[in-house]
């Protein structure tokens, strides 16, 4: 379990490059180790984590003319093996999708999904509360056909 820390892949890096997103460059704007990629495991603090997506956000947003989230979300296959993309790619709907990262989302950091299907689907991220800002890419939690929701852990 990752606990109190992100746990970032190593098919991360090779993700960055089929975007045309230099690893080195985000990693050095996020102020990370250079060879971030090449240690085992991969783990960030919190605030290294919302870092690398800060910086992952001004390296790939190509001066604000790139959708990097859709770019992302169509980029990312089961090749990029993480067990709860995975678990959500081998769903047979979003909401089975939704319940399964739930489950599995905490095996690779510290955010938790709260799930409601009761009328239609709502996807509460529930992020850890650092002193620092929670960057707007990573907060943005919607989802085709489902309504967000998101909050730090302390409820804001």
């Amino acid at each position: 379990m990752a606990g109190e820390r992100f746990d970032l892949e190593p098919a991360v890096r090779a993700l960055l490059r089929d975007l045309g997103i230099a690893p080195a460059r985000v990693l050095r704007r996020a102020a990370l180790p250079a060879d971030l990629f090449a240690r085992r495991p991969i783990e960030l603090t919190v605030t290294e984590y919302y870092r690398f997506w800060d910086a992952l956000d001004i390296e790939g947003g190509v001066g604000g003319h790139r959708e990097l989230a859709v770019d992302i979300g169509t980029a990312i296959s089961v090749e990029l093996f993480s067990p709860p993309i995975f678990a959500a790619l081998s769903s047979p709907d979003l909401a089975t999708a939704a319940r399964r990262l739930a489950t599995y989302k905490p095996l690779i950091g510290p955010l938790r999904l709260d799930i409601d299907a009761t009328d239609g689907l709502t996807i509460t991220c529930v992020w850890p509360s650092p002193a620092t800002r929670r960057p707007a890419r990573i907060g943005d939690c919607r989802g085709p056909g489902a309504r967000r929701a998101d909050r730090d852990a302390a409820g804001r």
